[in-house]
């Protein structure tokens, strides 16, 4: 039985391509598996961004609440200093 030169081109094309598309599937699948960590990245900032956003909000709270008792104390004083 004889292979014809066309037949083993065929053949070794058919090889070739069924590797093309081996290599495309195991990089798609790196692809995807990259993709699901880089969207765990970007939550896991948009948490840390939230928290720090909560911890500002309590920062300027307590910078608000500091600023009123220095206003007591003034009143407090100037009320002294009036009595004197």
């Amino acid at each position: 039985m004889k292979i014809s030169k066309n037949k083993i081109i065929i053949f070794i094309i058919t090889i070739a391509f069924a590797v093309l598309l081996f290599v495309n599937l195991i990089l798609n699948i790196k692809i995807l598996r990259l993709n699901k960590d880089i969207k765990d990245d970007v939550y896991d900032i948009k948490w840390d961004v939230s928290s720090v956003g909560s911890q500002v909000n309590k920062l300027n709270v307590f910078i608000k609440d500091i600023q009123d008792d220095i206003n007591d104390i003034k009143y407090d004083v100037d009320d002294i200093n009036d009595k004197l």
